[in-house]
């Protein structure tokens, strides 16, 4: 269907594109939700305690294999790193 389109369109030189500046209503819409429920819920708490949540997890997980690990980072944006019970420096 899209190529029989875009071959009549090809014509008259004529190509939609929808991009980020281009008045996208659905991407609009989507981002106008988003603020909605950025503004009236506890997005970020929610994040940091399933982050601290899944965090504990592993560190119960980890801690019975005997393997050196280190858990480091806000419970967002968490990493871990295996090798060594030190978090990285760099």
């Amino acid at each position: 269907m899209a190529a029989c389109l875009l071959h009549k369109l090809q014509d008259n030189w004529m190509f939609p594109h929808g991009g980020t500046y281009s008045a996208n209503s659905v991407g609009m819409a989507a981002t106008d939700a988003t603020l909605d429920i950025i503004a009236n819920e506890p997005v970020i708490q929610t994040i940091n305690e399933g982050g601290q949540s899944l965090m504990e997890g592993l560190e119960e997980i980890l801690g019975r294999t005997g393997i050196p690990y280190s858990i480091h980072g806000a419970p967002s944006m968490f990493g871990i790193s295996f090798g060594s019970s030190e978090a990285p420096q760099n």
